[in-house]
């Protein structure tokens, strides 16, 4: 009638298995988390595989089959090199243990991916650790969802105001816009179609009430945030947005169009005769993660600058 000592019924197993990520924008710069944790003793040297992470657009370096990838987070130092091993064609991500980890020691870490260029369903990768002695660990399919592409940020909000109609007077635009998601620090807003104007390329002071809550009173040191960048020929203004720019919910921004949504100034020569130019659009980069919001046609913009 003795215990179960050394019975050894149980198998490897993880007990904890999570996986999520920071967007679901297309072709973006994605950020992919797990969280794991495991029934034994992980000895130095040990290898863990993922599997399953199809989709993502996260090719290497010269199409090569496979590329080091850099893995981060809380896990990162007990990673041998900080590194692993990146197969874009068949998902799979492994890398191996520089040191020992005890049983039901969290496992946190993250790799930075590309989304997809185009909506797919998600994918629900799978995890094992291998390399341990006795019988080898089983995959077990993880918690959550990723790699889902398909979300497309826009503009729920675009519109240009002239001040003056006289031909080679200055005028003041007025730009009206609104982001479907906020705008990450750095991200670079384009205004362009405005060709015609006798302003030289240069330098481009903007002012409002973006300007000053965005743009204006930073560090002229710091290019591009404290004026825009104007390209006459090409009839383009780009400038970085030096804080999140919130995207304002539709339900404020029908109430107080004039102050729920993002304003921004800018004072352009108009031209001597009359001119057609393309339609003024406003797109935008939202920030690091290079996702992309498509060229907007501002209404009012077929009877400005002419």
């Amino acid at each position: 009638g003795g215990g179960g000592v050394l019975g050894a019924a149980t198998d490897y197993l993880l007990t904890l298995g999570l996986v999520w990520e920071n967007n679901t924008f297309s072709g973006a710069k994605n950020i992919v988390y797990f969280d794991l944790a495991a029934n034994m003793y992980i000895q130095t040297g040990a290898e863990f595989l993922i599997t399953g992470i199809t989709g993502s657009s996260e090719a290497c370096p010269g199409g090569t089959p496979m590329c080091v990838i850099a893995i981060d987070g809380p896990f990162q130092p007990k990673v041998s090199g900080g590194t692993g091993e990146w197969r874009p064609a068949s998902g799979e991500l492994r890398f191996f243990t520089n040191s020992g980890v005890l049983a039901s020691t969290r496992i946190v870490f993250e790799v930075g991916l590309r989304n997809p260029s185009s909506a797919q369903p998600p994918v629900t990768p799978s995890a094992r650790i291998l390399g341990l002695p006795g019988v080898p660990m089983r995959p077990s399919l993880l918690s959550g969802r990723i790699l889902g592409s398909g979300t497309v940020p826009l503009m729920s909000v675009a519109k240009v105001e002239e001040g003056s109609s006289v031909r080679g007077a200055y005028n003041v635009l007025k730009f009206t816009f609104n982001p479907t998601f906020d705008l990450d620090e750095g991200s670079l807003i384009t205004v362009s179609g405005l060709t015609g104007t006798q302003s030289p390329s240069g330098s481009l002071q903007i002012g409002g009430s973006f300007a000053k809550e965005y743009v204006a009173g930073r560090p002229a040191q710091i290019s591009g945030w404290s004026a825009g960048q104007w390209n006459a020929e090409a009839g383009v203004l780009t400038f970085a947005a030096p804080a999140s720019v919130k995207s304002i919910p539709e339900d404020r921004w029908t109430l107080c169009p004039d102050t729920c949504v993002h304003q921004f100034l800018v004072e352009l020569l108009n031209p001597l005769t009359p001119k057609d130019h393309p339609p003024i659009q406003i797109s935008a980069m939202l920030g690091w993660t290079e996702a992309l919001i498509s060229p907007t046609t501002l209404s009012n913009s077929e009877g400005v600058l002419k």
